[in-house]
């Protein structure tokens, strides 16, 4: 029964994983479609073909490897036979080209405001934490559980100092990094002092990445739902994704400027491992996730990278600017580099990932 369980959960993950990268090609096929590009083939999945029709000049394919997909356009290779096509995608004006390769990141996007805004009409799950200084988690093998500490102790002080809010006891143990706090603390009738000696450790904090000290203690959460109209719904789809947008492209520039640690970067195991433990919550988790990562996938895509869509873009955008295409044998060197960056960024990635294995 537990391995069916998990074979369900792998289904449904990589059922997910396929969508986002199926609704990104899509974005490519259909404006393609639109602006009169030639589509020679859309396939969902890689590899060797199982099934396949054919309208008009496009193959409509699904292949053996389900993890995603993709549209091949008819001349888009410079060098290629295709290139006299009367409708060849090189051969279009540079407006329409960019807006085919934009339409690809631009999908996942709008793929992210559809998920939010159903997921704040079905309703959300809205944490209420409480502003009293009282624990509602502790973290196993932590110093607040070696010094004894357990869920419902409410913290009257700290060195003889009167706590009255969570904010105020975190603000204490935060400044106080390896030198012992005596607390004294309050559980049902009895009144008793502990001392605990927080540790040092980092946490992001206004997307910059501090050393605190910490304990090992959460407060106490309620959830409650709350669900709105699809108007308002839709607004809050739109907003929440331009906030997570925001917040992924800050947190990518405070990384390459050394503010925020290369190891918070999650490779494709990080990642499955991560949508894996929502579907285990439930399915509203799991497309929660799913947004964030759509939302991750189309800004990776607009990186100034020529193996993305990004990069693509600023050929194009040169080209306009100089009035000629970049030389193949400069795009083919540009590409070249761009995918060893990719590789570089993938590979650590992927150390991250084998980091926490082995940490768990």
């Amino acid at each position: 029964m537990e391995n069916l369980h998990m074979v369900e959960i792998i289904l449904k993950v990589a059922m997910a994983f396929c969508l986002l990268i199926v609704i990104h090609e899509l974005g490519h096929f259909l404006v393609a479609k639109y602006l009169g590009i030639g589509v020679e083939r859309f396939s969902i999945g890689f590899g060797p073909k199982l099934a396949s029709f054919r309208r008009g000049e496009t193959e409509y394919m699904l292949s053996v490897i389900p993890l995603g997909g993709y549209v091949k356009l008819i001349g888009d290779d410079p060098r290629g036979a295709d290139g006299d096509h009367p409708r060849a995608f090189l051969k279009k004006p540079i407006s329409h080209r960019i807006a085919v390769v934009a339409a690809g990141p631009l999908a996942n996007f709008a793929l992210a405001v559809v998920i939010l805004a159903s997921v704040h009409w079905v309703g959300v799950p809205t944490p209420q934490i409480s502003e009293l200084p009282e624990v509602g988690e502790v973290v196993v093998d932590s110093p607040a559980q070696q010094a004894g500490l357990q869920p419902g102790d409410r913290i009257l002080r700290v060195n003889g100092a009167p706590v009255s809010k969570w904010e105020d006891l975190v603000q204490t143990i935060h400044r106080h990094a390896n030198t012992p706090l005596q607390l004294r603390v309050q559980r049902g009738s009895q009144t008793f002092d502990v001392t605990v000696t927080p540790k040092a450790g980092k946490i992001i904090k206004d997307l910059e990445e501090v050393e605190v000290g910490l304990i090992g203690v959460a407060p106490h959460v309620d959830f409650t739902v709350m669900r709105y109209s699809p108007p308002v719904a839709l607004w809050k789809g739109v907003e929440k994704t331009w906030e997570l947008s925001a917040l992924t492209v800050v947190s990518l520039v405070k990384m390459v400027q050394g503010k925020i640690s290369p190891k918070h970067l999650a490779g494709p195991v990080g990642i499955f491992q991560m949508a894996g433990q929502q579907a285990k919550v439930g399915l509203l988790p799991l497309v929660s996730l799913m947004a964030v990562l759509s939302i991750s996938l189309g800004i990776l895509n607009l990186f100034p990278i020529p193996v993305l869509d990004g990069g693509h873009i600023l050929f194009f955008a040169l080209e306009g600017l100089w009035g000629q295409p970049i030389s193949p044998r400069k795009q083919e060197i540009a590409t070249q580099v761009g995918l060893f960056l990719l590789v570089a960024l993938m590979l650590t990635a992927f150390y991250n990932d084998l980091l926490r294995i082995f940490a768990n």
